[in-house]
Order: structure tokens, then C-alpha cells, then sequence
């Protein structure tokens, strides 16, 4: 399957799995990435789950600059207009040019505050934030 095909989805129980990897999608397309190997995809999952479980933390007064908690318990500076995170897969592995997975979730947070994601997106994050509410 072509990256550019974006399948519709349906939220039946019996395609979860499905519909988080059409979103996963999406938003691969949203922020316009390209598929560089199994760590840019790794990234962009992990900046879902991230983002999802409600652990970027927008700075109100600049939706461009957040703190983003690790699934190691520390905190993380992200500021967007700079690509910059503190955490050491960003410090240490990264270009300048490559993002994270802090900068991606984010990217993903600061885009849905906005309203800047496509409606049909923004459908499914409803539906997987109450996923993770009941979960």
C-alpha cells in the first residue's frame, strides 16, 4: 500500500488495531514525514502513545514550547521552532533536522490545540482518548 492512500476507518472493536495504524498514518501524512526505516516509524508510534496518555504539556502562552514527560519519568524540554528536545535520544542520535519522539507528540498536540489536524483525525484522537479514559 502506498503511503499517500489513506484508507477510510471504521472504530468496530473487532479493528482496533487497524484504525490506530490508519491514524498512525495519517499523521504520518499530516507532518508530511517520509518512512526512513523502523526508527522514524518507532518515533511516530511512541509519539501517539505519548500524546495520547495526556503527557505533553503546552506552555499557554506559546503552544510551540512544552514539557513532555518520558516513559522514564523525567521531563523533557520541547521547543518546536528550534527542533529542540532535552532528552538523550535527541541530544545524542539525532541530526538537527531529525525529531524525536517528544518533539513528534509534541508536534501532534500543539496541531490538535489549533485545529490544525484534519477533521476526521481529530474524530479519531476522541475516540482513542476515551479508549484510554475507560482503559
Amino acid at each position: 500500500m502506498k503511503m499517500g492512500v489513506i484508507e477510510s476507518t471504521n472504530f468496530n472493536p473487532n479493528t482496533k488495531g487497524k484504525s490506530r495504524d490508519v491514524l498512525i498514518r495519517k499523521l504520518y501524512l499530516h507532518f508530511g514525514m517520509e518512512y526512513k526505516g523502523n526508527n522514524s516509524q518507532k518515533r511516530i508510534e511512541k509519539a501517539f502513545e505519548i500524546f495520547i496518555k495526556n503527557q505533553v504539556h503546552l506552555f499557554s502562552d506559546n503552544p510551540n514550547h512544552a514539557r513532555v514527560e518520558g516513559s522514564n519519568g523525567r521531563e523533557y524540554k520541547v521547543v518546536l521552532s528550534r527542533n529542540t528536545c532535552t532528552c538523550p535520544d535527541k541530544q545524542h542520535n539525532l541530526s538537527a533536522e531529525e525529531k524525536c519522539k517528544h518533539i513528534r507528540a509534541t508536534e501532534i498536540a500543539r496541531d490538535e490545540q489549533l485545529e490544525l489536524l484534519p477533521k476526521e483525525v481529530l474524530a479519531q484522537i476522541a475516540y482513542f482518548r476515551k479508549k484510554e479514559v475507560t482503559a
